[in-house]
């Protein structure tokens, strides 16, 4: 019976994050919106992780606080993309009619006597790289809360550190091949929609691993809290 709990908490926290790397994209165009969709991706996880962590509600806060510095952070790290150019993942999520595909920039580089010159997309280091500031971020934000209910929870922020740049890399994979290819072809939202939440699913499943362990190393049961660490 407590091994069916846990896989069916693991699977939970899995698909809440899916859903909350497509609400987490969506509010990114700026500080006060991203905040806004931070908190309701602590919201989709708090859902989640109240079962067997009760009295957890300031972990909406801090995961919009966290989340919040964490894109504020990938979003300084564009004007490395500037040589790239495209349309970034976060725009598309932003905007259902923003065409993630490569395009003729007139400024910067001329077409080509063959046809439109495409752009290349985001280098694939950079995937790691954003997953691992907001990984960073918002484990940290979450290890305020967690490190007063659970023991060795310091181990969270480096789990959050490898999944969210796993997810990333996962969709970097995914996406890029088809960038590459698109041409003057148009990929809207609905098109990078799931490609986005199988990310957040990989995220989900590698953090929920973490978190799994951490909540029931001592065989504590949903709905009890475990041990308090001093």
């Amino acid at each position: 019976m407590a091994e069916r709990t846990r896989r069916a908490f693991w699977a939970r926290w899995a698909g809440a994050n899916a859903v909350g790397w497509i609400v987490g994209g969506a509010f990114s165009a700026s500080m006060l919106p991203a905040l806004v969709g931070w908190g309701l991706v602590g919201l989709i996880q708090w859902l989640v992780i109240r079962t067997a962590l009760p009295h957890m509600g300031a972990w909406i806060v801090l995961t919009a606080l966290g989340g919040a510095f964490g894109i504020g952070t990938f979003a300084a790290t564009e004007v490395l993309l500037q040589r790239y150019d495209p349309p970034t993942l976060w725009d598309a999520m932003q905007n259902p009619r923003t065409q993630v595909a490569p395009s003729v920039d007139s400024r910067r580089r001329p077409s080509s006597p063959t046809g439109p010159t495409r752009r290349r997309p985001p280098a694939l280091w950079v995937w790691p790289l954003a997953g691992g500031v907001v990984g960073m971020a918002m484990g940290t934000a979450q290890w305020i809360l967690l490190r007063r209910r659970l023991d060795g929870a310091a181990w969270w922020i480096p789990a959050n550190v490898v999944a969210w740049s796993a997810g990333s890399v996962l969709v970097g994979v995914t996406l890029l091949p088809t960038l590459s290819q698109l041409g003057e072809a148009r990929m809207t939202v609905w098109e990078v929609g799931p490609l986005v939440a199988l990310g957040g699913a990989c995220t989900g499943a590698i953090s929920g691993g973490a978190l799994v362990a951490l909540v029931w190393r001592r065989g504590t049961e949903p709905g009890t809290s475990p041990p308090s660490v001093s």
